[in-house]
């Protein structure tokens, strides 16, 4: 184990940790693209665009590849698949609490989604190409007003909250924190083989999600 740089992600220990947060992403997305779960109801295209969205945020933020193990082909398949499933044919309600069951909303925001997928394959690309010099405000759009993550229902709840996943995710990185800092752990914090880089990163990346 070693550290090269000064930065919170700089060395070993720390990316361990932060591979447990996305291998969880990675799980996810194999998860929700399997035949059983895709579908073209608006619930299910909520999810994946959250977690597409999330994905881009932690990239951008970390600036470290999300993907390790899945490959381009995969996020070409999830993005064909989202296209497919965001295209369909259905009888939708203009009147739903959520956009995505609108004929207009899906025909105007068609091109975001297929952007937010075209970013996820790039990263996927150069991780491929073990490309790790990035230019990260070119590859990735900054804040727009059609970020997904922004939308609100008729109810003033916004969808990214409403995703099982993001909570699941920040009570992981606030449990693995409460661990750390817990009366039974905190001797070993700081020891040789402590987990003191867990929660710099855990306390980071619980930080980049609330905000």
């Amino acid at each position: 184990m070693g550290r090269w740089g000064k930065g919170i992600y700089q060395s070993d220990s720390a990316l361990d940790y932060f591979s447990t947060i996305t291998d969880r992403i990675e799980r996810e997305f194999a998860f929700q693209f399997s035949p059983e779960q895709a579908k073209p109801e608006a619930w299910w295209l909520m999810k994946v665009i959250s977690l597409a969205e999330v994905t881009l945020l932690l990239f951008k933020h970390c600036e470290i590849n999300i993907f390790y193990d899945s490959t381009v082909e995969s996020v070409q398949r999830w993005q064909q698949i989202l296209i497919k499933n965001w295209d369909a044919d259905l009888e939708l309600d203009e009147h739903s609490k959520t956009p995505f069951d609108s004929v207009s909303y899906r025909t105007d925001k068609r091109p975001t989604v297929v952007l937010l997928f075209s970013q996820i394959e790039s990263i996927a690309q150069r991780w491929a190409d073990h490309n790790y010099e990035v230019d990260f405000e070119k590859l990735l759009t900054s804040a727009s007003p059609d970020s997904f993550s922004q939308l609100k229902d008729k109810n003033g709840n916004g969808f990214l909250h409403n995703i099982r996943f993001m909570g699941e995710l920040i009570d992981q990185l606030v449990k693995d924190i409460i661990y750390w800092l817990s009366s039974e752990m905190r001797n070993h914090l700081l020891g040789f083989f402590g987990g003191y880089e867990d929660i710099v990163v855990a306390i980071d990346l619980l930080g980049c999600l609330c905000n």
